[in-house]
């Protein structure tokens, strides 16, 4: 508290109040605590710190002596400046204009006119007054400068006119092989985004889908609006193919996310596959067989094991040959021998009384 006050004779009286206390504190200190003896030596080092800057500490209502007076520095004067109007004294010293004693002889030093004031133009010839120039203007005549300003910037913009650039030219000098999107209309952005992409003409751009166009970084609808009408059909869309095959919006997201584009493409998996799928359930699995009509071919693992065996026991039947029911039944006194326990053969018997009934 004592280092923010501002004032010099409020941290003295204050400092007086505090070595009071450290004076209280002394006899008590040495039966006090370590921590308690490091706090009032650090407090101590302070005050003296205090005393040694601001001076003795004072009482509330002592006269705190004379104040400290502190000189500000005058400002040098400036060489480079005007003088003002009134300091001939500075004029006589910048001129060396000797001053004037009394009773001498010498006649009166010459005026120093104001500079500012009686040189701005009052007192010029008249061959000079007539060769100022206003601002703007280039020859003598004060009235012509508006004009032949207006005259250079129309001709400035004359030859500009003259020579018509080329739109997008410091583009194209950056991306030449844009020059083919550019001059079917297509904005830098999105034509350079097709290059990248290493589209460069119609006959690639044929080949995309439409959700493998909107996909590109830097196209949009209206980039894909304006070349399907310079190709002059839409291009074909594996979202619509889906669903006009009956197929909702989840199962079609999942699908395109595989990139499983065509029926012959689905049957060509097998169901473990597709079950595998980021998105897929067995539920949704069923709803695209009973949409398209036939149902997907599984492994032989993955028969077994919705037939409702283990992984373990499907290995073991697969292992040993056995891929259907019928295999299965035929060969129901050789089970024991392929290594199964008490529980899969009751599984085992399960599934056969099921097939059976």
């Amino acid at each position: 508290m004592i280092q923010r006050t501002r004032v010099r004779d409020d941290r003295r009286v204050m400092l007086g109040y505090l070595f009071n206390d450290l004076d209280a504190l002394r006899k008590e200190i040495s039966t006090a605590p370590p921590e308690l003896r490091a706090r009032y030596a650090l407090l101590a080092t302070k005050a003296l710190e205090l005393l040694t800057r601001d001076g003795a500490p004072i009482k509330p209502d002592e006269d705190p002596g004379k104040a400290i007076r502190r000189h500000r520095r005058r400002k040098k004067e400036d060489r480079g400046a005007t003088p003002k109007p009134g300091n001939i004294n500075s004029i006589r010293q910048r001129y060396s204009v000797p001053h004037r004693s009394h009773g001498s002889s010498l006649s009166s030093s010459p005026q120093v006119p104001y500079l500012r004031r009686e040189h701005q133009g009052h007192d010029l010839p008249p061959d000079i007054k007539s060769k100022r120039l206003r601002s703007g203007s280039r020859s003598g005549s004060p009235a012509s400068g508006s004009a032949e300003v207006i005259h250079r910037r129309k001709k400035k913009k004359a030859r500009k006119a003259s020579k018509p650039q080329e739109p997008y030219a410091k583009f194209l000098l950056r991306n030449p092989e844009a020059r083919y999107w550019l001059d079917l209309g297509l904005k830098p952005r999105p034509a350079r985004a097709l290059c990248d992409a290493g589209v460069f003409n119609l006959e690639q751009l044929s080949m995309l889908s439409r959700e493998d166009f909107v996909s590109i970084p830097g196209t949009s609808e209206i980039t894909l609006a304006i070349c399907e009408r310079a190709l002059g059909r839409p291009l074909k869309s594996w979202r619509q193919y889906w669903i006009d095959r009956g197929l909702g919006g989840l199962a079609t997201g999942v699908l395109l996310r595989a990139r499983i584009q065509s029926v012959a493409q689905l049957k060509a998996m097998a169901r473990e596959e597709v079950l595998a799928l980021s998105g897929m359930g067995s539920l949704l699995l069923e709803s695209i067989e009973q949409a398209l009509g036939f149902h997907l071919t599984p492994t032989p693992l993955g028969y077994w094991m919705e037939q409702g065996f283990y992984r373990a026991t499907a290995n073991r039947l697969v292992r040993a040959g056995i891929l259907t029911l019928k295999q299965l039944a035929k060969r129901r006194a050789e089970l024991h021998k392929l290594g199964l326990n008490a529980l899969e053969l009751h599984m085992v018997e399960v599934v056969l009384q099921k097939r059976e009934t």
